[in-house]
């Protein structure tokens, strides 16, 4: 998730998608499908917000990766211009204990996240099947 992250939000050309070195590049755009299809399989459970969000941000640069290395000719894209607010979001959510966290950390800390968003929205469909108002509980 830390490549990810950094190939996502690359503001320095070190970090920027590229041609220049191509087996770099081919392991970026498989760091980027990985990505999509492990939160595909996500998705497919529960269907929370931010994996969308994940899963089109993270299409998003892939393709336009790809219409402006190939087509435009550019020489490389720093892809932090594409983010979406919702990407951040959950990472900050995740980082907010601890910023730097280490990799297993980041892993119960999403789980975490991600478990709550789930118990939120069920706590909503209960309240709405129950005849109250809807909202948060």
């Amino acid at each position: 998730m830390d490549r990810w992250l950094k190939i996502m939000t690359s503001r320095s050309r070190q970090m920027a998608l590229s041609r220049q070195d191509l087996q770099v590049y081919s392991e970026a755009l498989a760091i980027l499908n990985l990505v999509i299809e492990v939160f595909k399989a996500i998705w497919a459970q529960n269907g929370k917000p931010v994996q969308t969000h994940v899963i089109m941000a993270t299409s998003a640069v892939f393709e336009l990766q790809e219409f402006l290395l190939n087509e435009r000719n550019y020489d490389f894209i720093l892809s932090r211009c594409f983010q979406h607010n919702s990407v951040e979001n959950l990472f900050s959510q995740v980082r907010s204990l601890r910023p730097n966290p280490t990799a297993l950390e980041f892993k119960f800390r999403l789980r975490d996240v991600v478990v709550s968003q789930c118990h939120s929205s069920l706590n909503i469909h209960r309240t709405t099947a129950m005849g109250r108002t809807t909202g948060w509980t």
